[in-house]
């Protein structure tokens, strides 16, 4: 049995008087969370195990890449105005994206990722232990593509037999996820593991989108079911699993989106709770339960998914982390 109800008990980390959403978690539980009293001064994006959070503060002079710590806050140096931080390693490495470049900055360095295409629009939207990034770029002629970078190299990701894609996150295996459009210019969430992209289909709807990944190679994200709503899943040994199936005490809840996983299964992510959006974390109710769902990937078969909608537009001011914002997350395809 892969799973059944009750895999993981589920906890608000949001304010009642804000909405609220988590983008990230780090090994002990910690989250990276916003909360939007109107319109938000700071947004977090990123945590490490140390719980530094890479994000962006907003204020006269624009954006600008952020790191928080212990109610503190320092600009990214280097990278100036019209920044964006989104991931943030245990090295204290940040990566993001400043006036439309993709940079990692660290130790007082920045360095811009360059590629064999020449860019128009470029963001580093997450960062692992051996300083690979995970991004997405738009070409010269408009084209969005994800990528694999490290040590000065490029590897394109997450072709599916359409046109664009986008790379979200990854592990410390170099493991990608992103979403791609299919041959049919829809869009489905991708893991592109040792050289093969796997194509992660839906929960039934038209598309899914992947934005955490565990060093398991466990991923969430969010994906439209065939009644038309959007839900967070988990894709785990080969199958993609409705979040909110899994869950003791979802009463009241909607699971719209999941971000992150760590090692240890825990999940974070937004949903609405009481009329109220709200960021929230999953905890696995014990090991030996959690380990049927969540215990490696050893067989990546490439599913047959419904096609989905058009290309969800994730380069612009903001890139990756727009869509990450829940706005208009309610409405279905």
């Amino acid at each position: 049995m892969l799973a059944c109800a009750g895999t993981f008990t589920i906890t608000s980390l949001g304010d009642p008087k804000f909405d609220t959403e988590a983008a990230a978690i780090n090994a002990s539980g910690a989250a990276a969370v916003t909360a939007f009293a109107d319109d938000p001064a700071s947004i977090a994006s990123g945590i490490n195990s140390q719980g530094w959070v890479a994000g962006t503060t907003f204020g006269g002079n624009g954006a600008q890449a952020t790191l928080f710590h212990d109610g503190q806050t320092w600009a990214v140096g280097g990278v100036g105005g019209g920044s964006f931080g989104r991931d943030v390693n245990n090295a204290g490495q940040v990566a993001g994206s400043a006036n439309g470049r993709a940079y990692v900055a660290g130790n007082g360095q920045v360095s811009y990722l360059s590629h064999s295409l020449e860019a128009r629009l470029d963001s580093a939207n997450a960062i692992n232990e051996a300083g690979a990034v995970a991004g997405t770029m738009v070409d010269e002629w408009g084209v969005s593509r994800g990528y694999l970078w490290y040590n000065g190299q490029t590897v394109w990701t997450g072709m599916l037999g359409g046109r664009n894609s986008a790379a979200t996150n990854l592990n410390d295996a170099g493991h990608v996820v992103g979403f791609a459009e299919t041959g049919d210019a829809w869009m489905h969430a991708y893991l592109t593991r040792d050289g093969l992209t796997i194509d992660l289909g839906t929960l039934g709807g038209s598309s899914s989108y992947a934005y955490g990944v565990n060093n398991r190679s466990d991923v969430v994200g969010y994906s439209w079911r065939a009644d038309g709503a959007m839900a967070a899943f988990l894709w785990t040994n080969g199958i993609m699993l409705d979040l909110s199936s899994l869950v003791e005490g979802i009463d009241g809840w909607e699971l719209a989106t999941a971000f992150g996983i760590n090692d240890a299964g825990q999940i974070v992510g937004t949903g609405f709770f009481q009329g109220r959006r709200s960021a929230f974390r999953l905890d696995p109710v014990a090991a030996g339960s959690v380990a049927e769902v969540m215990r490696p990937v050893e067989t990546l078969a490439a599913e047959t998914p419904e096609p989905s909608t058009g290309f969800l537009i994730v380069i612009g001011i903001g890139l990756i982390f727009i869509s990450r914002r829940l706005g208009d997350t309610r409405k279905s395809e």
